[in-house]
């Protein structure tokens, strides 16, 4: 591919390495949500928990907005936060693995406080590193930018493995007992469960993410300070070339494996480069005097791949959007425990990690085929909502779903969660580049529209697990066999 031209392959890894960072402990946490659920007193609404506090997270990149809107951004502001998040999410990683299970009583209740804490603090730093980073990122060639989105989907591929190594907790032998009594002379039985153990310990894994951590900073200070990287920094007088225009583009299709926010600073950084070439254009017309030069360079920004929609349309997508965002950042999380659980923690488990693969993996099918038509996305989105809404009914009917106890249904459960993350992964990429390929602004407002629909669909979860308890968990057990 074109965009892959020009690159430094030892910076290409370093920015992978770097870009790893940005949801990695986010996406940690909810990977050992199988291990965690069994053992803290929030229990199955656990997911429901951490899904509030990541939307209340999202407090942080406003105030970097509100402070650039401000001050104005610069490089050394970039570069200081950019410290700053790396010092927060290692230590929230290394203090994870040592008081993950620390809890106290609140309001007369036992809270997991440290690990809901420490969760806030994670998802602090992963909401902000894409209002950092992606502009940070706008240093460095076109080219590069690939590089970081692809680390960016290795920030939920990378721990899904290490998760999938670590093995499933809380699965249980059941066995037969019997006490002879030669007193009584005669034999009673008794039934007992054995706790098989993962490969590690919770403690291991969360110590795993706090080394990846490490690897993705010391990537930031070498793409800092190593004079190899310097070098493939973007020259400042960037060239009207439809090469940097179709890698820009090809750029949008990944942007959507990045959580939360991402998409408005994109679009900043497409509206950065476009008011960077209507000055070239001006400055080349008043130099010239030409206007088919003026022509002929627009046309290079503004591609025929370009489509514009209508107002209707337009608002038709981004209520698309919000329900896309509201099941697949919002709900669906929160209810993970309640539908897989009853099948057995080992199916909990794989839902978690498969679902989390699937996740960036979809997010490049539309480097080979992209859904554009309103029609095309609507179908999509009614495909997802129909997976979306069986695991709600598994969820509902908790702790006995349908098929509970045979192979089918613990089978199903898992293809159901994979298909409806695969699914919305990839309509979420496609109505990302839809947008981008209306205008910038367009990309703005979806960003909005993310963050609404995950902040809607986290809260409405929450409420009616938590508040009502209208969804039912069980407890640990065994049948005579």
């Amino acid at each position: 591919m074109k965009c892959f031209q020009n690159i430094n392959v030892f910076v290409y890894i370093l920015v992978c390495t770097f870009g790893l960072g940005t949801w990695l402990d986010v996406n940690g946490l909810f990977l050992e949500l199988s291990f965690l659920v069994s053992e803290l007193p929030e229990g199955w609404g656990l997911p429901s928990y951490i899904a509030v506090i990541i939307q209340i997270a999202n407090i942080g990149p406003l105030s970097v907005v509100a402070i650039n809107a401000i001050c104005g951004g610069s490089q050394k502001l970039e570069l200081l936060l950019g410290y700053i998040i790396f010092v927060i999410g290692i230590i929230g990683c290394l203090l994870m693995s040592q008081f993950w299970n620390y809890t106290s009583v609140v309001f007369g209740e036992e809270h997991s406080t440290a690990l809901l804490g420490l969760t806030f603090f994670m998802a602090l730093t992963s909401t902000t590193s894409n209002v950092v980073w992606l502009p940070y990122m706008a240093v460095f060639k076109y080219e590069y930018m690939t590089a970081f989105f692809i680390g960016a989907g290795m920030s939920g591929l990378l721990p899904s493995l290490l998760a999938l190594v670590q093995g499933s907790s809380q699965e249980t032998k059941c066995y037969n007992i019997s006490n002879f009594s030669e007193i009584l002379n005669e034999t009673t039985w008794e039934v007992k469960y054995e706790t098989i153990d993962p490969r590690f310990s919770v403690e291991v894994y969360f110590l795993c993410l706090f080394g990846l951590m490490v690897c993705s900073a010391i990537a930031f200070l070498f793409l800092n300070f190593l004079p190899l990287a310097k070098r493939e920094h973007a020259s400042k007088e960037r060239p009207l070339a439809r090469d940097s225009n179709t890698a820009l583009d090809d750029i949008k299709k990944t942007a959507g494996s990045v959580q939360i926010l991402s998409y408005n600073y994109i679009s900043k950084f497409d509206v950065a480069y476009e008011d960077d070439v209507d000055a070239k254009n001006k400055e080349a017309s008043d130099r010239h005097g030409s206007a088919s030069s003026v022509a002929s360079n627009a046309s290079l920004v503004h591609t025929e791949s370009s489509k514009r929609y209508s107002t209707f349309e337009l608002t038709c997508l981004y209520c698309v959007q919000i329900w896309v965002c509201m099941a697949m950042m919002g709900v669906l999380p929160s209810i993970s425990s309640y539908s897989a659980i009853p099948y057995g923690y080992n199916i909990y488990h794989l839902t978690l990690t498969l679902s989390y693969i699937a996740n960036p993996l979809a997010c490049f099918i539309p480097f080979a085929v992209t859904a554009k038509k309103i029609r095309s996305l609507f179908l999509l989105a009614t495909v997802g909502t129909a997976t979306g809404c069986y695991l709600l009914t598994l969820a509902i009917m908790s702790p006995e779903p349908v098929l509970l106890g045979t192979t089918i249904g613990s089978a199903l459960c898992i293809l159901v969660w994979i298909a409806s993350f695969g699914v919305f992964s990839y309509t979420n990429v496609c109505l990302a580049s839809a947008f981008r390929s209306h205008s910038p602004r367009a990309l703005f407002w979806c960003g909005v529209a993310t963050q609404f629909g995950a902040s809607v669909g986290a809260v409405a979860a929450f409420i009616p697990i938590n508040v009502y308890h209208l969804l039912e968990s069980a407890t640990t057990s065994c049948e005579i066999i």
